[in-house]
C-alpha cells in the first residue's frame, strides 16, 4: 500500500481510505481537463485550478502557500431581479384571449391552461386556472414557490384543494394526496408561462353549481362586492340582511348567491382589519376633519400610561349652534356603541325649527364624578366659557355632583319620564286603568301649577289609596323640586321636560353605528350622523323660506306670527291659538288683569282658573300657567286675552329671538363652511361611484345593442390599459404631494386630569377593552334559582302595595331554623 501523502492522518493511512479518495479526485480532475470549461463548485473554470490535496497541480502550488483542507465553499447563487408582473398594456389577457377563441377551439373547456400559455401576473394565472377548475369540478389553492437571493419569485405552483394528506386517518379532511397541479415559471419580461400541467385527480369531481361553489376558491367575492359588503356592515346591517340584499340587488338567483359562510368569514376579516391600529386611524381621520373644519376642537384626557380615558369633540357647526340655542341643554349617555364599551354622551339642544341639534359628543371610560366634571368643564371651555341656563339629565348621582361643582349657576332638573317610568311596577295594582288613582295622579302631575296645592293634593291622594309607606312615591316627593311642574315655573326649558331628545339622538346614532365599532369608525359614522341632522335642518330652512303658511283662525295676530316664526313654531303657535277658542274670560280686574277659564271643564274645578296680566305699555303679557316662561311663547290663555283686545301683533317682549326666522341666519351662512363638508369630486369614494355607473351603462348598452363579446372586451381592455398608464405616470406626483403635507401640531388638546399632557398624538394608547366574563346576562339560560328569585320579587312588589311596612319586612326576612321547626311540628299535630 502506498504511503500516505498530504495531510492524511495516520489512522486514515493505516486504513488505506485517504489515498484512495485523493487518487479518485485526481483522476476526476484529469478527466475534466478534456471537457469544455465548466464552472466548478468552488468557482474555477478549469479543474486544474482546484486545490485538491494530493494532486500534482496542488503539489506544485503548495510550495508558496500553506496547504488547506478541501474547500467546501458554498456556490454563489445569483439571479435577476424584477417586478411582480409584466407591464404589457397592449397585450390582451389570457382570459380575454380564451373567450375570443373559444368558438374556434374544439376542447371541452373554454379555459384550458396548455403548456406554454403566458400570463402577465401570477394572479391572472390563478384566476385562469380557477376558471378551469370550475369547469372540471375541483378547487385550487396556492402551492409551493421558489425565489432567488433577491427575493424574486421564479416558480409558483397551484395545486388541487385535495393535495396533501392528513396524518390522522380517522378525520373528516378532504385531503387525498391529489397530484393535480399547475406550475408556472418566469419569462424574461417578468411574465409567467405554464411549464407543467397534471390533470389527473384521485377523488370524485363536483357536479352542478351547488357542489362546485362549496370549494373555497369558488366562493371568493369580487372587490366591488367586498366594498359593498363593507359599506353595509359599517352601516349596522345584519349578516342575514346583507345576504338578502346581495341576492335581491343583482341578477343572482337563490342558487347562484354567495355562500353565507363566505360573507361571514369576509365580515370577520374586515372587522379584524378595522380594529388594527385604531388610534392611528382615528388621529388620521381627525386630521382630515381639522383640514376641512378649522374650528374643530378635540380634547382628550389620558391616564398616567398615556391611555385614552375621555374624549370630547365639537366642530364649528356645533359651536355656532351653541351660540344661538345653547341656553338649554339635555345630556344623556348611551351604551354599546363602540369596541371598548365606553359610554357615549350627547349634548343636545333644540333649534328655532324645534329640531334636536347636537352641541358635542363625549366618550367616557368610567361614569364617575371626576369624569363628568372633566366633560362638563371642557365642554363649557370649548364653547367660549358660556354655561347653559338649564340642563336636563337623568337621576345619576355622579352627574348631579359634577353639575353642582362645575356649573353652580346652571339650573339642574331631572327628566320627568325617568322619575315616573317605574310607577306602574312600584305602585302595583292601584296603578291600573280600573282604578281612579292613575287618572288623579297624572292630573296632579300635569295640571297643578301651585306648589302648595301640589304638596297638599299629593298627600291627600296617598292617604286616599293607602300609599303613605310606598318607598317609590316617597323618594319622588322628596326630590319633587327636580322634576315636578310647579317647580319648573319661571325656568326656561325651551319646551323640554325630559331627556327625550338626547335619547332619540342616541337611538338614531345606534342605527348608524355598529355595536362594537372601533373608535375611528365610530367618529366617522358620528360625522355622518351630524351631516344627516344638518340636512334635516337645511330642509326646514328651505320650507320656511319658500312655502307660505296656512292661516287657521284668520285673526290679525296670526298674520304677525306667520311673519316672524319658523314653520314649526308657527304650527305650535297655531295649536295654542286654536286651543284659546275654548276659553272664556270670567272676570276683568283693572287695569290689566284677566281671569280665564276653560269652558270644557267643570267651572267649579279648582284648577280651571288662569290669571293673565297685560302690562300697561302692552309690551309684555304674563300668565300663571308658566308656559310663557317655560317655552318662551304666548300660551292659549294669553292669546285669548290678546284676541279679545283685537291686538294685531304679539307683545314685543314675548317674542323670543331663538324661535324666529332670523335666529339662525348667521348659522345658515356658516353651516356649509364649518360643518362636515360634502365630498369633493377628488374623493376616492365618489370617483368609484362615477366609474361604476359608467361601467354599468357600458354593460347595459352592450347587452341591449347586440354588440359582439370580443368588441366589448376589447373596449374594456383598452380603457384598462389607458388607466394603468395614467396611474403609473401620476404616482410620482402623488408621492411628492404626500411628502409636502405636514400634520397639524394643534390637533388634540391632551390633558391628564387638569394638567396639560405633552405627548405625540400618535403615541396615545387605546382604551382598555372591558369584556364581561362569562355569558352575557341577558341571553344566558335562566336557572331554577333565578326563576324563583324573580317570582319572589314579584310577590314582594305586590305585597308592598297592600301590606304595611312590618308585613313587608316579614316577607323579605329569611326564616330562622327555629321557625321552620315550629312550623313543621304544627303541621304534624294537625295531621
Amino acid at each position: 500500500m502506498a504511503a500516505p501523502t498530504g495531510d492524511a492522518s495516520p489512522q486514515a493511512a493505516a486504513d488505506g481510505r485517504e489515498p484512495d479518495r485523493l487518487r479518485f479526485l485526481a483522476n476526476a480532475c484529469e478527466n475534466l481537463t478534456s471537457a469544455p470549461p465548466i464552472e466548478s463548485s468552488c468557482g474555477h473554470t478549469r479543474a486544474e485550478e482546484c486545490l485538491i490535496p494530493g494532486s500534482e497541480s496542488s503539489e506544485s502550488k503548495a510550495d508558496s502557500q500553506t496547504r488547506t483542507p478541501f474547500p467546501y465553499r458554498r456556490r454563489k447563487r445569483g439571479g435577476r431581479n424584477g417586478g411582480d408582473a409584466r407591464f404589457a398594456p397592449g397585450i390582451p389577457t389570457a382570459i380575454s384571449r380564451a373567450l375570443a377563441t373559444a368558438a374556434d377551439r374544439k376542447t371541452e373547456q373554454i379555459f384550458y391552461p396548455k403548456l406554454g400559455l403566458s400570463f402577465n401576473s401570477a394572479e391572472e394565472a390563478k384566476e385562469f386556472y380557477n376558471l378551469f377548475s370550475w369547469e372540471v369540478g375541483f378547487g385550487i389553492r396556492k402551492g409551493r414557490q421558489a425565489h432567488n437571493n433577491h427575493g424574486y419569485i421564479t416558480r409558483q405552483d397551484f395545486v388541487c384543494s385535495c393535495e396533501g394528506h392528513d396524518p390522522d386517518e380517522n378525520s373528516a379532511s378532504c385531503r387525498t394526496d391529489c397530484r393535480a397541479m399547475l406550475r408556472l415559471l418566469r419569462s424574461d419580461d417578468d411574465g409567467w408561462y405554464v411549464s407543467r400541467l397534471i390533470e389527473e385527480h384521485n377523488h370524485p369531481l363536483s357536479e352542478g353549481y351547488g357542489e362546485k361553489k362549496q370549494w373555497p376558491s369558488h366562493s371568493q367575492i369580487d372587490p366591488t362586492t367586498k366594498t359593498f359588503i363593507r359599506s353595509l356592515r359599517e352601516n349596522n346591517v345584519s349578516l342575514g340582511k346583507v345576504c338578502s340584499i346581495l341576492q335581491s340587488g343583482g341578477s343572482m338567483s337563490v342558487e347562484h348567491a354567495f355562500r353565507k359562510e363566505s360573507i361571514r368569514s369576509l365580515s370577520a376579516r374586515m372587522a379584524q382589519e378595522s380594529i388594527r391600529e385604531d388610534i392611528s386611524k382615528t388621529i388620521k381621520l381627525l386630521q382630515e376633519m381639522k383640514e376641512t373644519d378649522p374650528s374643530l376642537t378635540v380634547a382628550v384626557e389620558v391616564d398616567d400610561d398615556g391611555r385614552i380615558c375621555t374624549m370630547l369633540w365639537c366642530n364649528g357647526k356645533n359651536k355656532q349652534d351653541y351660540v344661538d340655542f345653547g341656553d338649554v341643554v339635555t345630556f344623556d349617555t348611551t351604551y354599546r356603541t363602540n369596541l371598548y364599551n365606553m359610554p357615549f354622551g350627547l349634548f343636545v339642544g333644540v333649534n328655532n325649527h324645534f329640531q334636536s341639534v347636537i352641541f358635542g359628543g363625549v366618550l367616557f371610560s368610567r361614569e364617575t364624578t371626576k369624569a363628568f366634571e372633566w366633560a362638563f368643564s371642557t365642554f363649557v371651555k370649548t364653547m367660549g366659557g358660556a354655561a347653559p341656563r338649564t340642563i336636563l339629565t337623568d337621576q345619576c348621582t355622579a352627574m348631579e355632583s359634577a353639575i353642582r361643582n362645575v356649573l353652580p349657576l346652571t339650573k339642574h332638573r331631572w327628566c320627568r319620564w325617568h322619575v315616573l317610568r317605574n310607577a306602574k311596577e312600584k305602585v302595583g295594582n292601584k296603578y291600573s286603568k280600573y282604578c281612579s288613582f292613575k287618572a288623579e295622579f297624572h292630573r296632579l302631575v300635569t295640571d297643578v301649577l301651585c306648589r302648595k296645592k301640589f304638596e297638599s293634593d299629593w298627600k291627600k291622594i296617598l292617604q286616599k289609596y293607602g300609599l303613605q309607606q310606598n318607598g317609590f312615591l316617597h323618594r319622588a316627593y322628596r326630590n319633587r323640586e327636580k322634576w315636578a311642574k310647579p317647580y319648573f315655573v319661571g325656568i326656561f326649558c325651551a319646551g323640554m321636560t325630559s331627556t327625550q331628545r338626547s335619547e332619540s339622538a342616541n337611538h338614531m346614532l345606534k342605527l348608524h353605528i355598529p355595536r362594537a365599532s372601533p373608535m375611528h369608525l365610530f367618529v366617522r359614522k358620528y360625522n355622518e350622523f351630524l351631516q344627516y341632522r344638518n340636512d334635516a335642518e337645511a330642509r326646514e330652512r328651505h320650507v320656511t323660506k319658500q312655502k307660505r303658511r296656512v292661516l287657521r283662525i284668520n285673526v290679525p295676530i296670526e298674520k304677525h306670527a306667520q311673519q316672524i316664526y319658523t314653520r314649526a313654531m308657527y304650527q305650535k303657535f297655531g295649536d295654542e291659538l286654536f286651543q284659546s277658542g275654548s276659553f272664556a274670560i270670567r272676570k276683568v280686574i283693572p287695569p290689566g288683569r284677566y281671569v280665564v277659564y276653560d269652558t270644557r271643564e267643570d267651572p267649579n274645578y279648582a284648577y280651571n282658573e288662569f290669571h293673565v296680566e297685560l302690562a300697561s305699555d302692552h309690551r309684555i303679557i304674563t300668565c300663571n300657567c308658566g308656559l310663557i316662561d317655560h317655552i318662551g311663547m304666548p300660551c292659549c290663555h294669553a292669546l285669548k286675552v290678546l284676541v279679545h283686545l283685537d291686538k294685531t301683533e304679539i307683545p314685543e317682549l314675548n317674542i323670543l329671538r331663538r324661535w324666529t326666522k332670523s335666529a339662525s341666519s348667521a348659522n345658515a351662512r356658516t353651516a356649509d363652511q364649518t360643518s362636515v363638508q360634502p365630498r369633493s369630486i377628488a374623493s376616492s369614494g365618489l370617483q368609484q361611484n362615477i366609474i361604476l355607473l359608467a361601467a354599468l351603462n357600458l354593460v347595459k348598452a352592450a347587452s341591449t345593442s347586440g354588440t359582439p363579446l370580443d368588441v366589448a372586451l376589447r373596449a374594456i381592455e383598452e380603457a384598462s390599459n389607458t388607466v394603468t398608464t395614467a396611474s403609473s405616470s401620476n404616482m410620482v406626483t402623488t408621492l411628492h404631494l404626500e411628502e409636502a403635507s405636514q400634520p397639524s401640531t394643534h390637533l388634540l388638546d391632551i390633558t391628564n386630569g387638569n394638567v396639560p399632557y405633552e405627548a405625540d398624538p400618535a403615541s396615545l394608547l387605546c382604551p382598555k377593552r372591558r369584556v364581561a366574563p362569562g355569558r352575557p346576562p341577558l341571553t344566558r339560560l335562566k336557572s331554577w334559582r333565578d326563576k324563583t328569585a324573580k317570582e319572589k320579587k314579584k310577590i314582594v312588589a305586590a305585597a308592598e302595595a297592600e301590606c304595611t311596612t312590618d308585613d313587608v319586612k316579614s316577607i323579605n326576612r329569611t326564616k330562622r331554623l327555629s321557625e321552620i321547626i315550629s312550623t313543621t311540628h304544627k303541621r304534624q299535630r294537625k295531621n
